[in-house]
């Protein structure tokens, strides 16, 4: 009887940890980034530029397609105030807000100077999904390994080119 009760705790502890331990392995940014996402308004950047900031530290963030082709390349450019790249690499993460397919860096290269503004940009492909025709994806930003806080998500959508 004890060795029965010992195994049902044993097994229901074991279930727990299963359901339960990897919210408590996460880290907290993580966590608190995941909530702050959920609370932030979307930017869609299919509509026009993102922005964010006042005056001279005003961030902006635009997506430009190259050509009609869903299959043709797109341009990220981003305009933020000098220094504010802290002398390190600038990355977009892209990853998939209506299905998840992994996180893509998109590397962003600096532009000339103008004036107090400097300009990042990239040009890049999005992953294309076989299964949905239409995807959405979301944009973080990176400098050097520090995740920058946004407050909005910007997105953008995909079409696969088979789709008619």
């Amino acid at each position: 009887m004890l060795r029965g009760l010992l195994v049902v705790v044993c097994i229901a502890g074991l279930v727990a940890a299963i359901i339960f331990g990897p919210r408590y392995l996460a880290s907290e940014d993580a966590w608190v980034t995941a909530s702050h996402e959920a609370n932030a308004p979307v930017c869609d950047l299919d509509a026009g530029t993102c922005r964010w900031g006042e005056g001279a530290n005003t961030w902006s963030l635009d997506l430009e397609r190259t050509g009609p082709a869903p299959t043709d390349a797109l341009q990220l450019v981003l305009s933020v105030p000098a220094g504010a790249a802290k002398g390190q690499r600038m990355v977009a993460i892209l990853e998939g807000q209506s299905m998840y397919m992994g996180q893509y860096p998109v590397a962003l290269q600096q532009g000339s100077p103008d004036g107090n503004r400097l300009r990042l940009h990239a040009e890049f492909q999005a992953p294309l999904c076989t299964v949905d025709p239409d995807m959405t994806w979301k944009l973080t930003l990176k400098r050097g390994t520090e995740a920058l806080d946004m407050p909005m998500v910007p997105t953008f959508q995909t079409r696969h080119p088979d789709d008619r």
